[in-house]
């Protein structure tokens, strides 16, 4: 029986079509898995580096052997407290609500409030990460931190566990780790690192103290005057492992700072900055979702402000 004059017939090249389109989708795929392979196993080592970013703020990168073909990038930022222009900044949250903050991711802090430099801050909940595309928190996501935490003199966080510290400015404009009855500006909290010069191990510490790792930590020197953030970059093979916690606090120690407090690391260490222009600046090499250069948004962070070295 003959095909009625309007039926469609069979389209001979659509299998081939379909064939093509497969292959350019494989094709795409396999130059993305080996860029993401190239990028994330054979990238070039960066060098060691010091430069004034801000009045009063310091840079310093560091290329540190820390074993057999393995090696960890650390970031030191050195902040001369009683530099003018130089001000402290806390994320800010919303103590009426069970979840009183929003995620960020550092970069996008320091663009909503103009920050100068910009650091990952306390731990928090809650947090998981399976996949690039399953993880929690993303941008505004509700969060809270796991320690004593202000803004604008407005505390949102009154949790504390052992082996706490929390870094208090004041209104004065002083900067302590030091307990105080004295009401705070600002105030963001992590694990005692190091006390009074001495390497003390994090009580309960969400991370393996012996493990390399990205890390974060702040530090002041023995007068209160210098304060000192420390970032280092890991789980990155071949470009930098991270470190375990007593090899950071030696670092911490050399440089200066005589009490110092661990952050929230791995996935979430992050350290930027203004780049002069207006724009973002990675000093750090964050790692989330197993992706470099990719910033996990987290609950609280901590804020410097400075003014420009030529104004």
């Amino acid at each position: 029986m003959a095909a009625p004059p309007n039926a469609r017939r069979p389209d001979p090249t659509k299998g081939r079509r379909l064939l093509r389109a497969l292959a350019r989708v494989v094709a795409l795929l396999f130059v993305v898995g080996m860029a993401y392979t190239g990028w994330y196993f054979l990238r070039p080592i960066p060098k060691p580096a010091r430069e004034e970013l801000f009045r009063g703020v310091h840079y310093v990168r560091e290329i540190r052997d820390v074993g057999s073909r393995q090696r960890a990038i650390v970031h030191t930022i050195v902040v001369d407290i009683p530099t003018p222009g130089v001000s402290f900044f806390v994320t800010p949250g919303d103590p009426s609500r069970a979840l009183p903050l929003v995620a960020r991711t550092p970069s996008a802090l320091l663009r909503e409030y103009h920050l100068q430099v910009v650091v990952n801050g306390d731990f928090f909940s809650p947090w998981y990460s399976n996949n690039a595309f399953d993880f929690y928190p993303h941008e505004g996501d509700p969060v809270e931190v796991d320690g004593y935490a202000a803004s604008d003199g407005v505390v949102y966080s009154k949790k504390a566990s052992p082996g706490a510290r929390t870094l208090r400015f004041f209104r004065d404009g002083r900067v302590s780790l030091r307990p105080s009855l004295d009401d705070v500006l600002y105030a963001i909290s992590g694990e005692a690192l190091v006390d009074d010069g001495v390497f003390v191990a994090a009580a309960g510490s969400v991370h393996d103290p012996e493990a390399p790792l990205p890390r974060t930590a702040i530090g002041l020197d023995e007068r209160e005057l210098r304060l000192y953030v420390f970032v280092v970059d890991g789980r990155q093979p071949r470009y930098s492992a991270g470190l375990a916690l007593r090899e950071l606090a030696e670092i911490a120690i050399r440089a200066g700072a005589r009490d110092v407090v661990n952050f929230d690391g791995g996935g979430s260490s992050a350290l930027v900055a203004e780049d002069g222009a207006g724009k973002v600046r990675q000093l750090s090499t964050p790692i989330h979702t197993r992706i470099p250069g990719r910033e996990r948004p987290v609950a609280n962070h901590l804020g410097i402000r400075a003014l420009p070295l030529h104004e």
